[in-house]
């Protein structure tokens, strides 16, 4: 007999939720949907309440989750307040292994350590499992006020957005590209349909063509089962398969139960959700830089000024104005009058230049603080600095060892050689040497 799970992931709420169905309803639009909203019915009961924006990621399969239907559906629940914002995605293709595959890893190890012989001992494995009981044929309650829109197999992401009374669909394809409103009427609702949707009748027909090869197939692997009452359950469920469906689940809740957004909720920064650590992390990484340069002193203000009255620039060169000769003149006649003679009097007036010089270059240099990073560790790298030349300083000390060791070696194993060859030849001193023509030679 076959089953089927269907796992959801709640990443803000930290829940895992399974779905079991033993293939009674089609694996189709309806299917998803009332998972979905069972699990949201499930986190209004944990937690108390929904986030305003929805993040919705599921598989890129065009007959149970990627279709009009789901998107009608998910616009519905913009429509009705039950979020302001819901978001769809799905993974590129060939890219679909997702975080979930890893929470269905721990279900198939449980399978491992511990045999399910009936439905219960399935359910035990499976950790927060949940029957799909009843479920609503929202499809059909959908059909004749969804849009025709084309194409919807394309785009890798949806997002829905409420605008006052209406939604905003929007569309795109890879996660850089920009956001693309939806043509035309714009929604795929062209209206919410009135009251709630009927309730699906299950189809237990493949069941009952194979119920009597159950039946032979649970009696002829009696002696495999652990228990008698593995087999005395499986004799009673054959024939009640369609009750035992619906026992011990949850009644059926629509969209109406499921708390709505606020009209006018309270604007709140983003900053203001995060964790003071996160937040002066964030603060810290944001902040624009600020250089500070020292103003310029009276003096200097002074001589530019002298500098622009001097001169004027001509096409042919730079010439002296007559106003600023008169000017010159006519300052130089009063320091005579006002002041004694003096003969340092020139003295001064360079040292003064020279200070004046000195203030400029002083003034034209910008004080540029290190970064606070750098402080305190500028005395850790000049350890490690220190400690690069001093292993750079022994390896080469290691290298010229090594080599002087090689070069003695070589010179005492020619010694050695010269030795034994000196050793030879005085052996050979004095003897007869037979050439090979027969000729004897003597060596004295």
């Amino acid at each position: 007999m076959g089953t089927h799970i269907t796992g959801v992931l709640s990443h803000g709420h930290n829940l895992f939720m399974n779905y079991v169905d033993l293939l009674e309803y089609p694996h189709d639009p309806n299917l998803t949907i009332n998972i979905l909203l069972k699990s949201l019915l499930k986190i209004v009961k944990t937690k108390g309440s929904l986030p305003p924006i929805l993040f919705l990621q599921a598989d890129n399969c065009r007959r149970e989750n990627k279709n009009k239907y789901v998107f009608a559906f998910l616009e519905l629940l913009v429509r009705q307040r039950i979020f302001r914002e819901v978001y769809f995605s799905v993974l590129i293709v060939g890219h679909t292994h997702e975080d979930i595959d890893a929470a269905f890893s721990k279900i198939s190890r449980s399978l491992k350590k511990k045999s399910a012989e009936t439905l219960p001992d399935l359910l035990q494995c499976i950790p927060n499992v949940e029957r799909v009981g009843e479920a609503y044929d929202v499809k059909s309650w959908l059909g004749e006020n969804i849009c025709d829109v084309k194409g919807t197999s394309e785009p890798l992401h949806y997002k829905f957005v409420a605008s006052g009374n209406n939604v905003k669909v929007f569309y795109k394809g890879l996660q850089h590209t920009f956001w693309k409103q939806l043509n035309g009427r714009g929604t795929f609702l062209r209206k919410v349909p009135s009251g709630n949707p009927k309730l699906l009748k299950p189809d237990y027909s493949k069941f009952d063509l194979n119920i009597e090869k159950l039946k032979k197939l649970v009696s002829s692997v009696e002696g495999l089962f652990s228990d008698k009452e593995k087999f005395n359950w499986w004799a009673d469920f054959i024939p009640n398969v369609k009750t035992y469906a619906l026992q011990n689940t949850p009644k059926r809740e629509w969209i109406n139960v499921l708390p709505k957004q606020p009209l006018f909720p309270k604007s709140r920064s983003s900053l203001s959700l995060l964790d003071p650590y996160l937040k002066k992390v964030l603060e810290k990484e944001s902040a624009e830089p600020e250089l500070t340069c020292e103003k310029a002193t009276l003096k200097v203000l002074k001589s530019k000024k002298r500098k622009l009255q001097k001169t004027v620039k001509v096409r042919k060169g730079s010439v002296k104005s007559a106003g600023a000769q008169v000017k010159r003149k006519q300052h130089n006649q009063k320091q005579k009058q006002g002041k004694p003679k003096n003969k340092n009097h020139g003295k001064f007036q360079k040292s003064n230049k020279r200070s004046e010089v000195k203030q400029r270059q002083q003034n034209r240099m910008m004080i540029i603080p290190i970064v606070d990073d750098i402080k305190k560790h500028i005395w850790l790298i000049i350890f490690f600095y220190l400690v690069d030349l001093f292993i750079s300083f022994t390896a080469l000390f290691l290298f010229l060892f090594h080599l002087l060791y090689f070069i003695t070696t070589v010179d005492a194993i020619v010694q050695q050689v010269n030795v034994l060859w000196e050793v030879l030849l005085r052996q050979h001193i004095g003897c007869q040497f037979v050439h090979r023509n027969s000729a004897r030679f003597v060596i004295a």
